[in-house]
C-alpha cells in the first residue's frame, strides 16, 4: 500500500527520494532515477510520459529550477492520493 502525504509514493515504486514537505501542501521528490529508467531528457518529459500513459497530472522540477524533481500536489482525499500512486506506480514499474 501507499503511505501517504509524506512517503511520495509506495516502497514498491523504486526510484523517487522520499522526505517530508517543508510546507503547504506538495511534495517535492528526487526522480532522477526514474528518470534515468524511463530515458527522459528532462523532468518535463517525465512528467508527460506520466500524464499521457498513467493519467496522472504533475508539475515538472524544471518550472522550479530543479530539474530532477517533480511536484506532487497531496490537497485532494486520501482516495484520490491512493488511486494516483497506484497509477504512477505501475507506469514505473512496468516500463
Amino acid at each position: 500500500g501507499v503511505q501517504l502525504p509524506f512517503d511520495a509514493g509506495s516502497s514498491s515504486a523504486e526510484g523517487a527520494e522520499r522526505g517530508r514537505p517543508l510546507g503547504a501542501f506538495y511534495l517535492f521528490p528526487d526522480v532522477s532515477a526514474w528518470m534515468r529508467k524511463m530515458n527522459c531528457g528532462s523532468s518535463d518529459e517525465l512528467c508527460m510520459r506520466i500524464l499521457k500513459e498513467a493519467g496522472v497530472a504533475l508539475v515538472p522540477g524544471s518550472a522550479f529550477g530543479k530539474e530532477n524533481c517533480l511536484r506532487m500536489s497531496y490537497a485532494t482525499s486520501m482516495e484520490n492520493l491512493e488511486k494516483a500512486f497506484d497509477k504512477i506506480e505501475a507506469f514505473i514499474n512496468n516500463t
